[in-house]
């Protein structure tokens, strides 16, 4: 067998690979992105109701909605709101926990610091701390997010 032959057929198949998984668009890859984000959100729902064995009908009535309206959100056609995931987090009683990837070198510094400080807290003051450095993460985010509309 030709190796050089093999070597451009695995050019073209790669090349080919890469232009299927391109965005032609920034929009295009933003809308990629919120419906990546969609199915990690809807993926825990489903794990939640699935062990707690919650049909779709079930949880529409416990969130105030229709079982269709559900059943279009988790095939993709229609979009999760934050206001749906609240009623979501609510009517199963979780909560998702919301990280940031990249360098955050203000966030990751007060991570560690309360980290260190909590360790003698009482469940109360640690209550407390954790909304306090939650709010703190809110207000950076919010004041990253003007930045970048500024910009």
């Amino acid at each position: 067998m030709n190796t050089k032959l093999a070597n451009n057929g695995n050019n073209e198949i790669q090349q080919e690979f890469d232009k299927l998984f391109a965005f032609e668009s920034e929009a295009e890859r933003i809308e990629a992105n919120a419906q990546l984000l969609m199915a990690k959100f809807l993926s825990k729902v489903q794990e939640v109701t699935d062990h707690k064995n919650i049909n779709r009908k079930e949880l529409a009535a416990m969130i105030g909605t229709s079982a269709s309206y559900l059943t279009q959100l988790f095939r993709g056609h229609k979009n999760l709101n934050f206001l749906t995931l609240a009623k979501l987090e609510n009517a199963l009683d979780i909560k998702f926990d919301i990280s940031l990837q990249g360098e955050f070198p203000e966030t990751t510094q007060d991570n560690q610091q309360s980290i260190e400080s909590n360790k003698d807290l009482t469940n109360e003051d640690r209550k407390e701390h954790t909304h306090i450095s939650k709010t703190k993460k809110v207000s950076y985010f919010i004041k990253r997010t003007r930045s970048m509309k500024e910009k």
